[in-house]
């Protein structure tokens, strides 16, 4: 007798909020039909024992950097998405500073053209909002949203048509982004003190790359145009979002405005969490950056991690934050041995390990895996207005999920990675949990670490509602 769906995931100890339940999964048309124990699934000829192991959602990540199109000897749209399908991320948002950047009708319809050819995983664009007049027809096309880059005169990739440092541009666009309640993120970046600090940088006696990065992380330079940004939103009633807000200081002022009732999301980083390691290339030359990436034993560096630990584990991020890669790949010879204002500064292939990374911090108690889905799945669906087709496991979503062996042990390194860059910031860190099977709307992309999926099988995704205002506030 033929089997009654098309995939059943049996014994395994599934992710349903905040609860592990033993039981099974089933599976038709890419959708999930059923949730229960062994006896009461439906039949199937295809069945996968997941003997134990934790059942959760595909993470999915609302932060990457493809490079494509226009950048794409550094990555382009199908290595960036058999990254994301290695370490267990089943729909991406890719950024948009390529070129050209997606800041038309024309323009993002053409990159979403390119990417529906390479993609492993599902996905969707930011856009950039810099031409207010172009804004409903992208929305009408389907975005999650837009992006705005503060950057200007640095290096790539902040030379594009997605940065700007004109407020009043700024202001403009997010009153328009407001009339169809779609969210805004921002790379908060005060481009006026970059170039005074910029002078006294280049007149300073240190002028290496380790020097240039604690400039330009500095809180003069992030932070403190942020009071700036969210006074703008709160005028124009529109929904933003402040990447990179990895520090206390950062922290207070977000939090202070979302306990007057304004919507401000927040993202955090991994490479926030856990340092660079000695082990990866480019250690000696960002070994001193106070964001967190910096060497574990360097006392500022740890106080910097600690902060971004704290966040993370706050209730206040777990309402309105979420947790999202930053996948930026450069070549190494694109920053390595070149003026640090020329640098093009990334953190090589972040997309296939932060979900590893956060596996073995489970492994080690320091969070619980129901906050992981959480964090780098349910409240990203909810912020791109694709809860709960994505983010969940509930009869009718998307059947994307991850089986975890969070037994086996893994060393992260550059001949395992997809990434055209060939390194990453976590190069030589020892990891226990990955992924076993990757499986998109049903069909299994990666199993055990090797890519089954092939491009073109990852779809475009529209968002389904509104972005969800308070992150706990939908179950």
């Amino acid at each position: 007798m033929e089997g009654t769906v098309d995939l059943v995931i049996k014994n395994g100890r599934i992710c349903i909020g905040a609860e592990l339940i033993n039981g099974g999964i089933a599976i038709k048309s890419g959708k999930i039909v059923a949730i229960a124990s062994g006896e009461h699934l439906p039949t199937s000829d295809n069945v996968i024992d997941a003997n134990g192991m934790p059942v959760i959602p595909g993470l999915i990540d609302a932060h990457v950097h493809t490079r494509d199109p226009g950048y794409t000897w550094k990555e382009d749209f199908e290595t960036a998405t058999r990254c994301a399908a290695f370490g267990g991320v089943t729909t991406i948002v890719d950024m948009p500073n390529v070129k050209p950047a997606p800041s038309s009708v024309e323009t993002f319809i053409g990159k979403r053209e390119i990417c529906e050819r390479k993609a492993v995983v599902d996905f969707n664009h930011w856009a950039s909002p810099l031409k207010p007049e172009e804004i409903p027809g992208i929305v009408n096309e389907g975005t999650v949203g837009f992006k705005i880059f503060m950057k200007k005169a640095a290096a790539y990739p902040y030379d594009t048509g997605a940065s700007t440092d004109d407020l009043g541009l700024i202001y403009r666009a997010l009153c328009v982004i407001a009339k169809y309640d779609v969210p805004c993120i921002i790379h908060p970046y005060n481009e006026a003190v970059y170039k005074v600090k910029l002078e006294d940088f280049k007149q300073s006696g240190n002028i290496s790359l380790k020097a240039y990065c604690k400039m330009i992380y500095s809180p003069e330079i992030q932070v403190s145009i942020v009071p700036t940004l969210i006074y703008m939103a709160k005028k124009a009633k529109a929904r933003i979002g402040i990447l990179h807000s990895d520090t206390e200081e950062l922290f207070k002022l977000l939090k202070a405005a979302r306990d007057e009732n304004q919507i401000v999301y927040q993202e955090l980083n991994p490479y926030s969490l856990w340092p660079i390691q000695k082990t990866s290339i480019a250690y000696d030359h960002l070994s001193t950056l106070p964001s967190g990436l910096a060497d574990v034993l360097d006392e500022e560096a740890n106080k910097f991690v600690e902060q971004a630990w704290k966040i993370l584990l706050s209730d206040d991020f777990l309402n309105f934050g979420y947790i999202a890669s930053d996948h930026a790949p450069h070549l190494k010879e694109e920053f390595i041995g070149v003026a640090p204002e020329e640098a093009h500064l990334g953190w090589g292939d972040l997309l296939s390990f932060y979900p590893l990374i956060f596996f073995n911090a489970v492994n080690e108690g320091k969070l619980s895996i129901q906050r992981v889905v959480k964090l780098c799945s349910e409240n990203p669906a909810k912020l791109l207005g694709l809860y709960p087709k994505k983010g969940t496991i509930q009869v009718g979503s998307d059947a994307d999920l991850i089986i975890i062996d969070m037994k086996k042990e893994y060393t992260i390194s550059a001949e395992t990675s997809n990434s055209k860059c060939g390194w990453s910031i976590w190069d030589g860190i020892k990891v226990k949990g990955a992924p076993h099977y990757v499986i998109l709307r049903g069909e299994v992309i990666a199993e055990n670490g090797q890519i089954i999926g092939c491009p073109g099988f990852g779809k475009f995704v529209r968002p389904i509602a509104k972005p969800h205002p308070h992150f706990l506030s939908i179950n």
